[in-house]
């Protein structure tokens, strides 16, 4: 697996204690696995507190209820059942020899109050110290459970705060990992070819902002690339050498700026440069960049 640069990482993160993928799933994993613990939790609570809540208001109101005068739930209900039962029985009879069925819905009507004489009593009864004592019970489970909401708030913050700043981390890592500048630094350019060189070089300068221009395999007198910024066009010769480059690298870059109207040359190469090719770099001003300093040159340390 390619490798993470720990400048990019502390660029895209703000941190340098991750500096891998597997580090930070690592460390996001867990966050993730208790932030939905507590989460879940917490929305269970929420839950319980809306039942508990129901459960409370329909206690109190069975409570006062059953704290009604005696005269309110039975006897006041004679002359109505009275009065309904003559309807009911009115109702029927019309509707049987009148042949009306809209006297069925009077009589149906007329019925409701029977059955709530019957269903009252089941939901609303008369033992009023029961129904105070379960309703202080369920008072007192709404406010536990308001308790342990409030508890569980705090937790759960510190969890979502631990979950989305290893989340942010991860990220972070994958960007750095997938940007052009962390390839092209983890590239094994000591290994290749000399035309894969040479286009590890052109993209090297593209991502550095240089116009490129490739010359051309054959009659290239010299010169491999021609890469131009800010109006100053360099003559690059790229060697993918592994002895040390000599001066005659040196040269041809010097006569390829030449031809090619370059205003500089430079020669980069995989391995060094022999004695001899540094002092004729410096007596032609040409930009000698060895195996050593290509990170630097990615990195924009090193300008041609």
């Amino acid at each position: 697996m390619r490798g993470i640069d720990i400048d990019l990482v502390e660029r895209f993160t703000g941190q340098r204690r991750l500096h891998s993928v597997n580090a930070a799933i690592a460390e996001l994993r867990p966050a993730t696995g208790a932030y939905r613990r507590v989460r879940s939790n917490y929305r269970r609570l929420g839950i319980r507190l809306i039942w508990s809540e129901v459960r409370k208001r329909w206690a109190n109101a069975r409570a006062r209820f059953a704290a009604l005068p005696k005269w309110f739930s039975v006897p006041a209900w004679s002359a109505a059942l009275a009065c309904c039962s003559v309807i009911a029985v009115a109702s029927s009879l019309g509707a049987i020899f009148l042949a009306n069925p809209s006297l069925l819905i009077v009589m149906a009507c007329s019925l409701a109050p029977f059955l709530g004489l019957a269903i009252v009593p089941i939901l609303f009864p008369r033992d009023l110290s029961g129904l105070k004592h379960a309703a202080a019970r369920a008072s007192q489970r709404v406010d536990s459970l308001r308790r342990d909401r409030a508890v569980t708030r705090p937790v759960l913050q510190d969890c979502f705060r631990r979950y989305s700043e290893a989340k942010r981390i991860y990220r972070g890592i994958l960007r750095a990992k997938d940007f052009p500048l962390n390839r092209l630094l983890h590239t094994d350019f000591r290994n290749m070819s000399g035309p894969e060189f040479e286009s590890f070089l052109a993209e090297v300068f593209v991502f550095l902002g240089y116009f490129v221009r490739r010359t051309g395999r054959s009659g290239d007198q010299g010169v491999d690339l021609v890469v131009g910024r800010n109006g100053v066009l360099v003559a690059v010769q790229a060697k993918c050498y592994v002895h040390p480059v000599s001066n005659e690298a040196v040269q041809e870059a010097y006569t390829g700026m030449t031809i090619y109207r370059c205003h500089r040359c430079a020669v980069v190469t995989s391995s060094t440069f022999t004695d001899g090719a540094r002092e004729a770099a410096r007596g032609v001003g040409c930009k000698l960049i060895d195996g050593s300093e290509i990170c630097q040159l990615i990195r924009g340390a090193i300008t041609l």
